[in-house]
């Protein structure tokens, strides 16, 4: 019976310092799945809208240059084919708009706004333009960019720089607190391992007093039988 009982009580210690582990090990794994999958997640959408950023900015170039070459060195021809691919590129431009106001962080979702609205202003601005350029309106087409491109193309222009050192900015802060949950995580699970450890030995050597007391009752007995004295 009593060797049934410290049998049980092996297996008992045994047992839970394996459930104790695996259930670490598992929650390891499960914060570290889900760390690096927040993490994946945070990259690709400031990914994501750095590369809308340059994309507005690049298409809003290259429409004001169009522009420019319309002014200075334009013909009938050249005019109608730098207009259409003007055209192509504020369709362009609206539908990358677009997928900025759907996408934005909720902190920059007022300089997206911003940016879509003069944006919208520059390219009725930019439109009534190229119709006095084709008109022939060459002075007029000057006084139309002065009133009603320039300011909101530097608007425009603003904004995409504040909104580009608004995601560098946001993009660091997610890091350094991703950094700052992963740290804890680790130190936790160090802390943890170390008090299954501190349980594991003191569990041990109760463990080895248990089998160790009837070992000695016993090697008491049997020196009684050796010398004679079993009725004390």
């Amino acid at each position: 019976m009593g060797k049934a009982t410290i049998q049980g009580k092996l297996v008992a210690v045994v047992l839970g310092v394996v459930f104790v582990f695996l259930g670490l090990s598992a929650f390891m794994l499960i914060k570290l799945n889900t760390a690096t999958a927040e993490l994946g997640d945070l990259y690709n959408k400031d990914f994501r809208q750095s590369v809308l950023v340059n994309q507005i900015d690049g298409l809003s170039t290259r429409i004001d240059i169009n522009i420019l070459r319309m002014l200075a060195i334009g013909t009938p021809e050249t005019i109608a084919e730098w207009r259409r691919v003007n055209t192509e590129r504020f369709v362009k431009a609206e539908g990358v708009l677009k997928q900025m106001t759907n996408e934005a962080d909720p902190t920059q979702a007022p300089m997206v706004k911003k940016l879509r609205e003069s944006f919208n202003r520059m390219r009725a601005g930019m439109e009534h333009q190229v119709d006095r350029i084709v008109a022939g309106q060459m002075k007029e087409a000057s006084e139309v960019n002065r009133l009603e491109v320039k300011d909101n193309a530097d608007t425009v222009y603003t904004t995409l720089e504040e909104l580009a050192k608004a995601q560098q900015l946001s993009a660091v802060t997610r890091f350094e607190a991703q950094q700052t949950s992963a740290n804890l995580t680790r130190n936790v699970t160090i802390i943890a391992i170390f008090v299954v450890g501190l349980f594991s030995v003191f569990g041990a050597i109760m463990l080895g007093r248990t089998i160790l007391q009837p070992i000695k009752v016993a090697a008491a007995v049997a020196d009684k039988f050796a010398e004679g004295n079993l009725g004390r």
